[in-house]
């Protein structure tokens, strides 16, 4: 069984530089939808099939899983188990203002990013049939598919 990993385009909050966490309505930017049908038309290029796609039943997830699905023929199976944490009255608050929240919360938003990008190396290196799909949410031609070397 291979695995792929990948997360959600950019949403407005993204570009605001807002807490999203479990807010559910947020939406992808234009880019967002860009970069996902970039992804989509990737994956094609490469010949990628799927037997099934999940995704968390957050708008912006899953409006990425279903512009991925509708070029693989596939319907995103929503779960919940994919949820992001909650930060509470902190959502929607935009890094800087910190509102006793945390005073370097953008630093610490990328530093839990790449956090995620070494664990998924991590995995990736691992397992063989591990893989992550790393996206530049702004330009869609930017596209790493990492797949263990060997």
């Amino acid at each position: 069984m291979e695995v792929f990993f990948l997360r959600h385009g950019e949403t407005e909050w993204n570009a605001e530089k807002r807490i999203q966490g479990s807010t559910e309505w947020t939406d992808l930017t234009d880019a967002g939808v860009r970069v996902a049908k970039a992804t989509r038309d990737g994956m094609q290029a490469r010949g990628l099939t799927f037997d099934r796609l999940y995704s968390s039943p957050y708008r912006r997830a899953l409006h990425t899983a279903q512009i991925l699905g509708a070029g693989l023929g596939l319907e995103p199976i929503v779960d919940r188990r994919l949820c992001e944490i909650s930060f509470g009255p902190y959502e929607g608050t935009i890094y800087r203002e910190g509102r006793n929240f945390d005073k370097n919360a953008e630093k610490a938003e990328q530093d839990r990013i790449d956090l995620v990008d070494r664990l998924m190396a991590e995995a990736v290196k691992k397992y063989p049939d591990v893989y992550y799909i790393k996206t530049n949410a702004t330009e869609a031609n930017t596209i790493v598919f990492e797949a263990n070397p060997s």
